[in-house]
């Protein structure tokens, strides 16, 4: 639900800018800060999340 609720105020999108550079300090893709941030809240959507960066090469 807190997902949900997230993407309708925008607040998701803006915590996933926040935690871009986070990524990259960690030596990820920037693309891989949704991930986290799913991951946090349901761990099987961060893995699977995890698992579409690594099928899609990045």
């Amino acid at each position: 639900m807190l997902i949900w609720a997230g993407k309708l105020t925008g607040l998701f999108d803006i915590v996933v800018r926040q935690l871009e550079p986070v990524m990259l300090w960690l030596r990820l893709p920037k693309e891989a800060a949704p991930s986290f941030l799913y991951g946090f809240f349901r761990r099987d959507y961060g893995a699977v999340g995890m698992f579409d960066l690594h099928s899609s090469g990045i």
